[in-house]
C-alpha cells in the first residue's frame, strides 16, 4: 500500500495529470480505501483480473487537482488487461481518452488477446 502514497507524492511533485500503470495487483476494496485516503490528491481507476485479483491489473491514476476526475467514463475491455478511460481536463471542454493495456507474454496468448480486443471493441490497432 505504501507504493501508492509514493506514486501520489511523485505525481504531485512532478505535476503529472495522468499516470498509467500495469501490474497493479489491486483488489477493489484496496482501491476504494486508497481513493478515500488519497482523496485530496489522486483518483485510481483500476481493472483487476477477477479470477486472480492479485495478478495482472491495469490502472489510470488521475491528479484530482488538474483533471475533472469525477466526470470520468471507463470501459473495462479485458478485465485485468485492458482499460479505457475518458475524462475532461479541468476547466476545459476537451476530453482525453486513454487506453492502458497489459498484454500476455506468451506468443499464443498475446495473439489471441489482440484478436479478442479488436473483435470485441471494434478498435483497430496499428
Amino acid at each position: 500500500m505504501n507504493k501508492w502514497f509514493d506514486v501520489s507524492a511523485m505525481m504531485m511533485r512532478r505535476k503529472l495529470g495522468v499516470l498509467v500503470v500495469q501490474e497493479t495487483h489491486l483488489r477493489q476494496e484496496d482501491q476504494d480505501k486508497l481513493n478515500e485516503r488519497l482523496k485530496q490528491k489522486i483518483f485510481i481507476i483500476n481493472s483487476s483480473n477477477p479470477r486472480q485479483p492479485n495478478a495482472n491489473g491495469v490502472a489510470v491514476i488521475l491528479n484530482r487537482r488538474s483533471t475533472a476526475w469525477a466526470e470520468t467514463r471507463r470501459w473495462v475491455l479485458v478485465p485485468g488487461r485492458a482499460l479505457m478511460v475518458q475524462f475532461p481536463w479541468k476547466n476545459s471542454r476537451q476530453h482525453r481518452t486513454i487506453l492502458v493495456v497489459y498484454a500476455p507474454n506468451s506468443a499464443k496468448e498475446n495473439e489471441s488477446f489482440w484478436r479478442t480486443l479488436v473483435r470485441d471493441t471494434g478498435c483497430q490497432f496499428l
